[in-house]
């Protein structure tokens, strides 16, 4: 989804958009009912390789019926730790 747009001195620049594009039909889609079927989603989902290299911020978007819409990389980070901005969270998320 990219747009050109054009700017006051003439010069053109491209627009980057986040677009959520479906290929699962609904009925299946997994639905999380615990923490231990969460788990398991971002388990089967993460990079083994990395797993004890740096931490990794995901974040599962859900339909209101539990259903996995999504599972996004919001960030990654050192050993220590990651940031996480909740404006990307939202964004995402809306």
């Amino acid at each position: 989804m990219e747009k050109q747009k054009k700017v006051q001195d003439g010069n053109k620049v491209e627009e980057i958009g986040l677009v959520y594009k479906t290929r699962i039909k609904a009925s299946e889609r997994p639905i999380l009912k615990n923490s231990q079927e969460v788990y398991t989603l971002l388990f089967k989902n993460w990079d083994k390789d990395t797993i004890g290299l740096l931490e990794e911020g995901k974040g599962i978007l859900l339909n209101q019926a539990n259903r996995v819409l999504s599972l996004y990389p919001l960030s990654k980070g050192g050993v220590t730790g990651t940031v996480m901005d909740p404006k990307l969270i939202f964004a995402t998320a809306l």
